[in-house]
Parts: structure tokens; sequence; C-alpha cells
């Protein structure tokens, strides 16, 4: 009797133990590959949309601060250039509460603090941004002067301090009546509409111009009266008598600076004093981790900058016709694998940033003060 024959189909099928590891093996590698570029597809992402936020708040930063520093002076019609300078007159009084001379001397519409240690070719080494205990004296202007009272643990070390002084808007409304010289109260043509608690303003046309602080309550008149902060000199006189047609502005004092802002990330801020007081700060980009400045001095007298010098160094603010300004910045967060090293160079400073996992650029511009320049050769 023959033997029966196995059929084909009837054999045991399925994979060995060798295939099957080899199969896991496999997808596990393209697993493995699949999940890295996902993982470097993520991080370039978050690298890209850092890097653009960055981008774009350095752009807002400069525009910011460039707009501001570009009107410097600016005070209507009363002349600024070198040849026709007509001085406001100040009726603040020094000598109320928070009255502060690098906030309100109109003489000095450009001003600013240098950080000792961050002169050009100076190495500044950060150790932190936090600004608390950090004594005033570390800032200085020309005078020697330290860092007014109010900027006390709020900027961050290492940075410098830009002041920016000038008329801001101008209101829809002008005087109506003549104005006596040793007069309180201003009428206007129309209700001005200007915000309440004692504004800071400047009155003018081309015969010169006041600055003092608004008392009136009234919605169509202005006045130089007893109130507010720091408030008015008792016994002061407008600068000359105003005709008819006297231009009305609001005086804007602006200051610029790196501190701390949301997350305790460094970030410019600007504080301004639109009703004096203390003033009201500001948070503007974050991500700024250091600001420096230099002043162009134009001591040709032809409205170029011969010589960019710091803070503490400008012989004259009168003769400061454009401003140098640079920006470090960073991300919001980690973003690169390895540590940032590196040092930057700012305007001539060398800047080495604590050494963290931050994508960081430098920016730097020129801004011409306007108002204080004039084409060469002209009278």
């Amino acid at each position: 009797m023959c033997p029966a024959v196995q059929s084909p189909s009837s054999r045991a099928s399925g994979f060995t133990l060798v295939e099957l590891m080899v199969s896991i093996v496999v997808a596990l590698v393209v697993m493995a590959g699949a999940l890295r570029v996902f993982v470097g597809m993520r991080e370039s992402f978050r690298l890209e949309d850092a890097l653009s936020r960055m981008q774009e708040n350095s752009r807002y930063a400069a525009e910011a601060v460039a707009f501001d520093a570009r009107q410097a002076g600016f005070s209507g019609c009363v002349g600024t250039t070198f040849t026709n300078l007509v001085a406001v007159n100040n009726l603040l009084d020094p000598a109320g509460a928070n009255y502060e001379p690098a906030f309100y001397d109109v003489t000095r519409p450009l001003t600013g603090f240098e950080y000792t240690g961050t002169d050009v070719g100076d190495t500044y080494t950060s150790t932190g941004t936090d600004p608390a205990g950090v004594s005033r004296g570390n800032w200085s202007d020309d005078a020697g002067t330290q860092l007014p009272e109010r900027l006390q643990n709020l900027v961050v070390p290492g940075t410098d301090v830009l002041i920016v002084k000038r008329a801001g808007p101008r209101q829809d409304v002008t005087s109506t009546d003549v104005v006596d010289q040793d007069g309180d109260t201003i009428t206007l043509s129309a209700p001005s509409g200007l915000p309440a608690n004692n504004p800071i303003m400047l009155v003018a046309d081309c015969g010169g111009g006041d600055l003092f602080q608004n008392v009136s309550t009234g919605a169509t008149t202005l006045s130089r009266g007893s109130g507010g902060t720091p408030g008015n000199r008792s016994g002061g006189q407008w600068s000359h008598s105003y005709p008819p047609g006297a231009e009305v502005y609001l005086y804007s004092v602006a200051v610029y600076y790196v501190g701390l802002g949301a997350g305790n990330e460094p970030a410019l801020f600007q504080l301004s004093f639109p009703t004096g007081g203390v003033g009201s700060n500001q948070e503007l980009v974050e991500g700024v981790e250091n600001f420096q400045v230099l002043y162009g001095e134009d001591s040709g007298d032809d409205g170029v900058a011969e010589n960019y010098v710091t803070a503490d160094n400008v012989t004259n603010w009168e003769r400061v016709v454009s401003v140098k300004m640079a920006l470090l910045m960073r991300t919001p967060q980690d973003s690169r694998a390895d540590l940032d090293a590196d040092t930057y160079q700012l305007l001539g400073t060398t800047i080495d940033p604590v050494d963290e996992r931050r994508v960081r650029r430098a920016l730097t511009w020129t801004t011409a003060v306007r108002n204080r320049t004039r084409l060469a050769g002209a009278p």
C-alpha cells in the first residue's frame, strides 16, 4: 500500500521566529526614523517661529524709539535749530513733588544715562537681568548725575537709558483772546477734549513757547495756576503775550529702558509722564536683553555728526543731531540645542550675556534728530 501524499495546502504555514524578530526590528527602525523627522520638524518650526517673532519685535522696537527720537525737541513753531534757538519757557515747579530735571528740563530734549563699564571698547559680562538692588550710581550723564530715583529697581544692569522730550499731538484748538504775559488763563476756540488729571501742556507760537501743567477744570480754558504734580512755579509769567491763534500741544516725555516684563523676561519699556506725577509705565517689546545708545555731536555747525559718544561724554546736548542705538534681542524660550556662549557687538561695546539656549540677534540703527539738523551752509 502506498503512503498517502500530503498536499502543499495542508502543510503548516506562517512566520518563523527569526522572521518575526526581523520584521519588528525593521518596523522599529522605520518608526524611529519617522519620530526623528517629526521631532526635527517640530524643533525647526519652533525655531523659525521664535526667529520670526524676534524679528518682528526688533522692527517694532526700532521704529517705536526712532519715531520719538526723530522728533526730539519739537516745539511747534518755536525755532530749534542752532542758529534760531528760541528757548521754551519752563513754568513747571522745580521744587514740586516728583519734579526731575532729566524728565522736564526742556533745554535737553534728548538726553540719557550710561551704565558704567559699557563704554565703546568695553566688555560687559552679564550675570543676570534682575534690576532689584542695583545702585543708581552705576548710571550717569555728562554731569555725573546718577539715574533718577523714579527708575530705581527698574533698569536692567548693563543697559543704557534714553530720554526724549517733545511736543506731542497738536490739539484742534487755539487761543481766542490776547493772553497777557502775567495772566494765568488761556481761553480756547472750542472744547479741548484734553485728558483729566492735570496734563503737561505746551502753548506756542513763532514768538516762543511755555511748558506748564494745566489745572483748569473747564473744557474751553487752560490754566497755569496751582495744583497738580509737580505743579507750576508760583509767580511765573508766560514767555510773552500771546495773540489769538496760539497753538496748544500735549507735551511728551518718554523714557526708554530695558526692564523685567511678564514672566521676568527682559523687555523694552517706555515710562511717560502725560499728567506728571510718577508717570505711566508700559512694556513695549519682549525679548530685549540689552540697549546701547551713542549720541552724535555736530562740532562743525553743518548738521552732521562728527563724533558719536556715550551719554556721560556728551559735551553739548544742544549739538546732538543724531542718535545711534543698538538692541540685543533674544528668543523668549530655549530655541537651540547648545548653549549660546557667543559675545555680541553693540556700537563698539562687547556684550557677553548669560550662556543659555536662547537664539540672539543684534540690531543697530541711526536716527537723525530732525529739529536739530539743517542744511549745510544754511544761514
